[in-house]
């Protein structure tokens, strides 16, 4: 399936540890910053995806 947002390219964490990090930096400030209202089921949601990413990051950090 192509994601015309990305020309077909669905590698978003790109090819680098710095690009990678800097994508989990994106997802970390969009969960912060939710665009919309967020309701008590999906901020439960977002908090366990908030801990995934955050644990992500220390491990290709160390």
């Amino acid at each position: 399936e192509q994601d015309f947002l990305t020309g077909g390219d669905d590698n978003i964490f790109g090819e680098t540890k710095e690009s990678c990090l800097a994508a989990i930096d994106k997802v970390l400030e969009r969960i912060e910053n939710p665009l919309a209202a967020v309701t008590e089921e999906r901020a439960a949601y977002l908090q366990q995806e908030k801990e995934f990413y955050t644990v992500l990051a220390s491990k290709i950090r160390e």
